[in-house]
């Protein structure tokens, strides 16, 4: 339920920042997999020569792009938090909210709207 959740989230942030993914970015990702391999060319091309596996490689472009976008947009707030509740208890580690509520709304009109993203690091 909260993958789905993040899910959408992260679907209403591409959409609504038109995040996407560029041809340059889908062959350095096909470019960095395949160096590893002992034919690199043969690997890129089996990745961009079939449309299913180009927009496999589009879709991890677009999470990174978001991750990108989140970071260069996130306003850091420190809070110290303790292990206990970090791992939940009933609650949720991670959120990615809109301004009003805890839930960023899936159609939102709101120009100003922010996004907050909670992430924790434990001592």
């Amino acid at each position: 339920e909260q993958r789905v959740r993040l899910g959408l989230q992260i679907s209403a942030i591409v959409e609504k920042e038109k995040i996407t993914s560029t041809d340059e970015q889908i062959k350095a990702l096909a470019d960095n997999i395949a160096k590893s391999y002992e034919d690199p060319k043969e690997v890129v091309d089996w990745y961009l020569n079939n449309p299913q596996h180009k927009a496999e490689l589009a879709a991890v472009v677009v999470e990174n792009n978001v991750v990108a976008w989140i970071l260069k947009n996130a306003q850091v707030k420190k809070e110290p938090i303790s292990f206990e509740n970090l791992m939940g208890r009933g609650q949720q580690a991670y959120s990615i909210s809109g301004v009003r509520g805890n839930k960023m709304p899936l159609k939102n009109t709101n120009k100003s709207a922010r996004y907050s993203l909670v992430l924790a690091v434990c001592h």
